[in-house]
């Protein structure tokens, strides 16, 4: 079998582009007029039309038939991944042109309330659930005092469920509360609660759960608390250690 080595290939003026069939390999300049057909397995090496000798420039159609291999791509200004990454990963933007690969939710996170509470205020006896199937995605929340403090800036989704014991005409508010100045102001965001009404003479069991999609700008500044409020005698707000009763789930669902 005979080989053609050159230094150069250039397309005829208005006509079409070279054809390349089979294995070839150029390590000199391609000319293309107004076309490149490749079919098989081409190694272009240094380059082309355009001057610069790290890329391939094709004014017109590039048409490839077979395996494109290129080690950096680069298309319509987006600048593609170099290697692949994980199972369940997505593709995602820094909003300048280049895109990487990452998790689809970044972070979950969920803390439980360790025991009964019994009077009004910021609910400060949490842990991170600790059974032994429980998890969490991420470097996680951060509790101190009561306050709760976000891994990293995004919109997040503050889930709170709330188990009660409510007594005779009485009801329990738990409200989840947030702060933008650091957490020396805190404002109402969402209400769980539950209640009965006057002269049902017994205690009672109750439950109640809330929402609150907040966007976390600045990790320092926004905070969440869980307050109880409205708790009369005989009611209370309900903890364990064994299962999660009063709970709290944070879903990192996507960037501010």
């Amino acid at each position: 079998m005979s080989a053609i080595n050159v230094n150069s290939i250039t397309g005829r003026t208005g006509g079409h582009g070279p054809v390349l069939t089979g294995v070839t390999t150029i390590s000199g300049d391609l000319h293309v007029g107004s076309g490149i057909s490749v079919t098989g397995i081409s190694t272009l090496s240094n380059t082309v039309v355009g001057g610069a000798t790290t890329e391939l420039v094709v004014n017109g159609d590039a048409r490839v038939t077979g395996v494109l291999t290129a080690n950096n791509f680069t298309a319509n200004d987006l600048t593609y991944p170099t290697s692949d990454g994980t199972a369940g990963q997505v593709l995602s933007t820094n909003g300048a042109g280049v895109l990487s690969f990452v998790n689809a939710i970044t972070d979950v996170d969920q803390w439980r309330l360790r025991a009964d509470v019994s009077t009004n205020g910021v609910l400060t006896n949490f842990e991170r659930s600790a059974e032994g199937t429980a998890t969490y995605i991420g470097a996680g929340m951060t509790h101190a005092s009561g306050v709760w403090t976000f891994p990293q800036t995004g919109k997040w989704l503050i889930f709170v469920n709330a188990i009660m014991v409510i007594d005779d005409a009485d009801s329990v508010l738990v409200y989840t509360e947030a702060s933008t100045d650091g957490g020396s102001g805190f404002n109402v965001a969402a209400t769980a609660s539950d209640g009965q009404v006057t002269g049902s003479g017994s205690a009672r069991n109750g439950s109640g759960c809330s929402f609150y999609f907040m966007d976390i700008t600045n990790t320092s500044t926004h905070k969440v608390r869980i307050n109880a409020q409205s708790l009369g005698a005989g009611s209370l707000v309900a903890g364990s250690v064994t299962s999660s009763e009063t709970a709290a789930l944070f879903i990192r669902l996507g960037d501010t």
